[in-house]
């Protein structure tokens, strides 16, 4: 998912490019972040909508099948 996706989503704040963004850009950009709480709020709830909060899970599984395919390979 690209930051243009994330935006579109209302999980954050696209910005632009970096190639084209400057440091007055972004600190502009974070400045209106940093005064707006709603803003942050609802950049929050859509990000958390997101995800299904099982990554963890998911990166255990991979691990088991990974140690059980380096145990059962006949070497």
């Amino acid at each position: 998912m690209s930051a243009a996706d994330l935006a579109a989503a209302g999980a954050c704040r696209y910005v632009g490019p970096r190639a084209g963004l400057s440091a007055p850009d972004l600190a502009a950009a974070r400045t209106g972040l940093l005064a707006a709480p709603d803003d942050r709020a609802a950049l929050g709830l859509a990000a958390a909508a997101l995800v299904d909060g099982r990554g963890a899970d998911r990166v255990i599984d991979t691990l088991r099948v990974a140690g059980n395919a380096l145990f059962t390979n006949d070497r």
